[in-house]
């Protein structure tokens, strides 16, 4: 399975390092989000699927998820977002 690559900058920008992450690359048409909060801790938020409906194999899930990391991303814990109302 192919890993996503995210970009990760340590001075407010200036300057990039590509680095993977622990979760499945779908290829185009993703709507990742990484955001890390003022306690340092980070929140990723992502689909199980592309636009187009394409998934990579091993993955059964369908919709969007969530995960927290407290370690600088080397781990996080996950929940599937469920539909409201």
């Amino acid at each position: 399975m192919k890993l996503k690559l995210i970009l990760v900058s340590k001075d407010k920008g200036r300057t990039w390092q590509i680095r993977k992450s622990i979760f499945p690359s779908l290829g185009g048409g993703q709507r990742p989000a990484l955001i890390r909060f003022k306690s340092g801790r980070l929140l990723y938020a992502g689909d199980f699927q592309r636009k187009d409906g394409f998934q990579p194999s091993g993955i059964t899930k369908r919709g969007s998820f969530v995960a927290l990391s407290n370690d600088e991303g080397k781990t996080f814990v996950g929940e599937k977002l469920r539909k409201t109302g």
